[in-house]
């Protein structure tokens, strides 16, 4: 018995679709081109036996080709205004060019924010802001202070040292 090709394999022309598949192009562009929707043809190129991408590797690719832009910032459809909460509690804003945004992430602690503001600079890297009540989460002007990471270990452990002596 002879097997039938589906209606939608039959219309769209597979050596194109491998071809263009194996040129960097993903299902959607193929789909748009040879006919049909991404799901037919990622099923007929996986028929075919095209090894098939991963998600991640095909959107690095578009990217590469300049097919797809990476949305960040004000671009991305989550974009909130660049403050967001952590889990610590703490907030952060969205501070690309700022030298204490990390690698991962553009976002800065708000209190270093508001210290350097108060300052007129930025923060040196020996430099940390302490809160004087001890709650993260009050960024007001007069609970923060400035000092280096050397004195705030020292107040740390004070701090401590009262706690362990309050329990005796």
């Amino acid at each position: 018995m002879r097997k039938r090709k589906r209606r939608s394999d039959a219309r769209m022309d597979l050596a194109l679709a491998t071809s263009m598949y194996a040129d960097g192009y993903g299902c959607e562009e193929i789909a748009d081109i040879c006919g049909g929707n991404s799901a037919t043809v990622y099923r007929a190129l996986k028929r075919e036996g095209v090894t098939m991408r991963s998600r991640g590797e095909a959107q690095r690719l578009m990217i590469e080709q300049g097919r797809k832009r990476v949305l960040r910032g004000q671009e991305h459809w989550h974009w909130r205004g660049g403050r967001r909460k952590v889990t610590s509690g703490r907030h952060n804003h969205w501070m690309v060019l700022h030298p204490r945004s990390g690698r991962a992430s553009a976002y800065v602690y708000e209190h270093i924010l508001v210290a350097e503001r108060i300052l007129g600079r930025r923060l040196r890297p020996n430099e940390v802001v302490h809160h004087i009540n001890g709650d993260g989460l009050d960024n007001s002007p007069s609970n923060l202070r400035v000092m280096t990471r050397r004195e705030h270990q020292t107040v740390h452990a004070e701090i401590r040292k009262s706690f362990a002596t309050q329990g005796e």
